[in-house]
């Protein structure tokens, strides 16, 4: 214990950051977690100072703790008054706190970042609503005009306008007419919450404009030295840097802005796809690797220029700063950019520069900047693969530092000398890539749930691709308002380098392996596996190289083997989710045996919107494979999801009615063809029949009957009822009263949980339903509704005995075990109907 103790030591001798790193980080996340009040940790923090300066002198390690606990608590003080303290006249009051419905407002304000388009992209049949190009950018208030009265108010809003607003840039006044609108909360397990990540950049809420006419641009209020001049500025060279690279770099223009200046709207989502599945999303991102590479460039050229060791690194101190406002100073650019600027000071006071301690310094100041960095995904990715490399030990090869050795190696011939040195460097490249991968793989399947293994020797290809895409592309930028020919052969150079690099990718993608989905394994795990990994990093457990990697591939091996034993050894009892998906219906059903199936998967909207709803809540369950699908009829809010869905999971068969195909919908020809190519059985039913025999439960199909005419898709949807033992679940898709009728005459169930029939419709005949019914539970798969909306299917389905919404309630789980039913909702602040 004594020797790991001394290196502990030893390690925060050499680099002290790290204990202002952990007190900083233990005051955040207390703050985050616990809300402890303001006053108490303003007088915690003023105490623990006191009692720091009046004991400094005498006794070390006191001293040492009432400074760790000042630091935390200080920290923590500042992340609260990011994350929880808002001025009394902020623009989120205008909504309440109970409700996540729209409001119109007439709002003044100014302009913060500078705007983006967003694409609209190619039609896609499965995709129930159109969707055109968005102007986006954030809008801090100024003014709210309210019942025809104007009214100071505050607060940073994101500002979404279908349609392209032309001239529109960062600072400028505007005024602007549209809905308010609170951003989505996660309301299923496992899924991204936007309402905390919005909140993170003190974003409370959403302002949608139908139209570009709804934004006016109001008289500016021209200041050279204010920050709204700087802002349209800024704005403009940028917008200059936009031009010159549209118009001097061919092909491959929108790639070139994302790796150059992070705009990557302008990229379609084909593109996007392809280097987010192959793990090289963070190529076409400002990141930790583009500035590293523009800085050891600046630094080249710099001291080409026959200048000083001091002016080189201050030099490219500079150009960083100025990169870093030029691509709009987003959070990773920042962290990016510090980290560039510590090193840079330490080497230019001529000191040996500490990784590790140059890391958390960097991390403090990130900090510093937004506590709430803390919980961002983009910043922890960063700053773990830099971490990884410092900690593994991972250093390009060198010359021999021992003279004899040097001049034995001196006399090798060159070719030998070549060869080894290649050698050398690939194989020290493919252990780096191989570490950053390892280390970042918990934290990637926790946020992202995909494993891309071709990223580990992607990366290294593409390396030289990029790193010529972007020099050029920098060059392009610099020479194009005063050189333009030249501009345009650096410009072609930039864009034939671009199309290397995504033909690579394009190549890499289909390769068998190079890419699977997995589920995450929850925050505990995420955070004791970065735990285990800071012991081996810091020598705390010694181990060679190859031990380590042993030990983390062990570590990340362990909840799959416990998974799959738990999943052998145990029965488990029946489990009917419902998942909140807005309006559309998607209900996951697990079987005691382990067979899992799904009744319907599709919502009104995109369709990647559902795919990632159902996505997450399988994979929060630890889900691979899906036996069956059941589309209850031919309606794309009930089915839209199932190609994207059949990408991520192993799919046995899906499940229709002989009336599911016989329309030519472009849709539903996208479903046929999505299904064939994935090889998936395709199964026809009808009423009487028995889907599936389990030990412990049975699903019967209680309609359409066969070769019968019906009035519509709806009057034909399969009815599922899924009964183990006493208890019973009725499922019913969008049957309307001619199929509803049908039923009720010649079914006599008496379920536990039923499902509302066509998301609550009026056409469903709800008296007649809730009185034939009669359930102890029913839910209502619907999207947003008003109070109104609610107090009525609340009154019109009287009969059951709670009824629950899954875009109020979120998912709502039913547990079916012995003689009682175990009801989760997982928005629990949500109030139940009765």
């Amino acid at each position: 214990m004594a020797p790991a103790k001394a290196r502990i030591n030893d390690l925060l001798w050499r680099a002290p950051f790290i204990i202002v790193f952990l007190s900083v980080a233990v005051g955040i996340v207390v703050d985050r977690y616990l809300a402890i009040a303001i006053v108490q940790l303003i007088a915690a923090a003023v105490c623990v100072l006191v009692s720091w300066f009046t004991i400094v002198t005498k006794r070390k390690r006191i001293a040492f703790a009432a400074l760790f606990v000042a630091t935390g608590l200080l920290f923590g003080y500042w992340h609260h008054l990011q994350w929880r303290i808002y001025s009394c006249d902020e623009v989120a009051r205008y909504l309440t706190s109970t409700s996540d419905e729209s409001i119109p407002i007439r709002v003044q304000g100014t302009v913060v970042e500078p705007p983006t388009v967003r694409r609209a992209g190619p039609a896609d049949p499965l995709s129930t609503m159109p969707v055109s190009d968005r102007t986006v950018t954030e809008l801090q208030i100024r003014r709210v005009n309210v019942q025809g009265t104007w009214q100071l108010a505050s607060g940073k809003v994101e500002l979404t306008v279908q349609g392209h607003v032309v001239g529109l840039m960062a600072g400028d006044r505007v005024e602007v007419l549209g809905e308010l609108q609170r951003p989505r909360r996660a309301k299923n397990p496992g899924e991204r919450d936007f309402r905390q990540m919005k909140r993170s950049q003190r974003i409370l809420c959403l302002l949608r404009s139908p139209y570009p006419d709804c934004v006016s641009i109001l008289p500016r209020i021209e200041q050279w030295w204010s920050l709204r001049t700087m802002s349209r500025w800024l704005h403009r060279i940028r917008g200059n840097c936009h031009i010159a690279i549209q118009q001097h770099v061919h092909p491959n223009a929108e790639l070139a802005k994302a790796i150059l200046l992070g705009t990557k709207d302008g990229v379609d989502l084909e593109t996007i796809d392809a280097f987010f599945l192959t793990g090289t999303m963070h190529l076409l991102a400002i990141s930790g690797l583009h500035v590293s590479i523009l800085a050891g460039v600046f630094f080249l050229v710099a001291k080409r220029g026959m200048i000083s060791h001091t002016v080189a690194l201050g030099t490219v101190m500079v150009l960083i700063f100025g990169y870093a406002l030029l691509t709009g100073a987003r959070p990773p650019v920042i962290r990016s950019m510090i980290l560039v600027q510590v090193f840079c000071v330490s080497w230019m006071f001529r000191r040996r520069a500490n990784a590790i301690n140059s890391i958390a310094a960097s991390a403090v100041l990130v900090l510093l900047l937004n506590p709430c960095d803390l919980f961002q995904v983009g910043a922890q990715l960063s700053f773990v693969a830099v971490v990884s490399l410092s900690w593994f030990a991972v250093r390009p090869p060198q010359v021999p530092s021992d003279p004899l050795e040097r001049l034995i190696w001196r006399t090798r011939s060159l070719p030998a000398r070549t060869t080894d040195a290649t050698r050398n460097i690939i194989r020290t490249s493919i252990i780096a890539s191989l570490v950053v991968w390892l280390a970042c793989l918990p934290l990637v399947a926790h946020h992202f749930h995909v494993a891309a293994p071709v990223s580990i020797v992607l990366t290294l290809v593409l390396a030289i691709p990029v790193m010529l895409a972007l020099c050029f592309g920098a060059i392009t930028m610099a020479l194009a308002p005063i050189w333009p020919l030249a501009a345009s052969v650096t410009g072609a150079v930039c864009g034939a380098s671009l199309s290397t690099m995504y033909r690579i990718v394009e190549l890499a993608l289909p390769l068998p392996g190079s890419h699977f989905w997995i589920p995450s394994y929850g925050p505990f795990w995420t955070l004791a596996f970065y735990a285990v990994a800071s012991l081996i990093g810091t020598r705390v457990v010694r181990l060679s190289r190859i031990g380590r990697f042993a030990a983390l591939l062990a570590w990340f091996a362990l909840p799959i083997v416990f998974d799959t034993a738990k999943r052998l050894s145990v029965e488990q009892p029946l489990e009917v989710t419902f998942i909140s998906v807005g309006h559309g219906v998607s209900v996951l059903l697990q079987f005691p045996s382990g067979r899992t199936a799904l009744y319907d998967c599709g919502h009104m909207g995109i369709p990647n919107g559902c795919v990632d709803s159902i996505s997450s809540v399988l994979w929060h369950k630890g889900i691979h494979r899906i036996d069956t699908v059941v589309l209850s009829h031919a309606d794309a809010d009930h089915y839209n999801a199932l190609p994207g869905l059949m990408e991520r999971f192993q799919l046995s068969s899906v499940v229709v009615t002989e009336y599911m195909f016989q329309s030519d919908s472009d849709a539903l020809a996208e479903l046929k063809r999505s299904i064939d190519r994935a090889n998936v059985t395709l199964q026809t039913v009808h009423c009487n029949q028995r889907m599936f025999v389990d030990p412990a439960a049975r699903c019967d199909v209680l309609h359409p009957l066969p070769s019968t005419k019906y009035s519509s898709d709806n009057a034909a949807s399969i009815v599922l009822h899924v009964a183990n033992n006493q208890h019973s679940i009725l499922l019913t898709g969008d049957l309307e009263r001619g199929g509803l009728t049908e039923v009720m005459q010649r079914v006599n169930a008496k379920p536990d949980v039923v499902m509302v029939p066509h998301h609550g419709s009026r056409n469903s005949d709800p008296e007649r339903y809730s009185s034939w019914a009669a359930a102890p539970f029913a839910v209502i798969s619907a999207g947003e509704q008003s109070e109104n909306e609610l107090a009525r299917a609340n009154g019109a389905y009287s009969r059951f005995g709670e009824l629950f919404h899954t875009e109020q309630h979120g998912a709502i789980t039913f547990t079916f075990e012995n003689d009682r039913i175990e009801v989760t909702q997982f928005l629990p602040d949500a109030k139940r109907s009765r």
